[in-house]
């Protein structure tokens, strides 16, 4: 079973009971995949490209946010850590933990949602035309780290899965809000661009011919595939804007220069 706050991203010609059917299947898909290593190291090292990728649209270095990825990372590849687990995403309400339900409950639905939640708290600030942009940011920012703090004081087990998460929200979060509430920008428009594709990518996996569903091998093929497919646009993207940020640079110190 799935938990509601995923159904507003399914397809909404599919009944519940159709989608529990093929969203078992899709985790089988899931198992096989990471099962190959070249293949799980796609997985770990696109997720870390793309995040990285919107962070430094944003001005940010990704270094930080790159060692905790990999702490992460290293944490939920050690087979030894995943009983521990396991219980503690069942004591957070997640009723079968996988890698699929791991990614899309802490990872998916914080760029899906954003773009379409805005906390009461900041509505605000945000709608207040007088209000400069860098005092909205800054709200926008703090309320981010407030809720990961918030979060992190609850945690009943020290340097577990959620401990790691947590540190990896500490550099994604505020930068996911303000990309989504925030104005036009390439962090904004590369944001939108990582939500749409994303969103596509999910609503494919539940809508591929029925076929597909009845044999694992042949769904994780696709579901690979489809994913390679949408790394390879939003690198396409990120690359031609670290092109455009270079061109622009040299231009820049040629006219110092001068």
């Amino acid at each position: 079973m799935y938990p509601n706050s995923w159904r507003p991203y399914l397809p909404e010609s599919e009944d519940d009971a159709f989608i529990n059917i093929k969203l078992s299947a899709i985790r089988q898909a899931f198992e096989l995949i990471l099962r190959d290593p070249e293949a799980k190291h796609f997985l770990k090292e696109t997720g870390k490209s793309l995040i990285g990728g919107l962070l430094s649209l944003a001005g940010k270095s990704s270094e930080g946010f790159g060692l905790v990825w990999e702490k992460l990372m290293a944490f939920t590849e050690n087979p030894t850590n995943w009983p521990d687990i396991v219980d503690e995403c069942q004591e957070a309400g997640m009723h079968t933990v996988g890698f699929y339900d791991i990614f899309y409950e802490s990872i998916v639905l914080k760029v899906l949602e954003c773009q379409e939640y805005i906390p009461a708290i900041l509505k605000p600030t945000l709608r207040t035309p007088w209000i400069s942009e860098g005092t909205k940011k800054t709200t926008v920012m703090f309320y981010a780290w407030s809720q990961i703090k918030k979060k992190r004081e609850c945690l009943m087990r020290p340097d577990a899965l959620y401990h790691h998460l947590y540190e990896v929200f500490d550099y994604t979060d505020p930068e996911i809000m303000w990309a989504a509430y925030g104005p036009q920008s390439k962090t904004k428009e590369f944001y939108i661009l990582l939500r749409g594709r994303i969103l596509s990518f999910i609503q494919q996996m539940f809508s591929l011919d029925r076929k597909r569903y009845e044999s694992p091998e042949s769904l994780a093929v696709k579901v690979l595939s489809n994913w390679k497919r949408l790394v390879r646009f939003l690198q396409f993207y990120l690359d031609e804007n670290k092109y455009s940020l270079l061109i622009s640079m040299n231009h820049k110190e040629r006219g110092i220069s001068v």
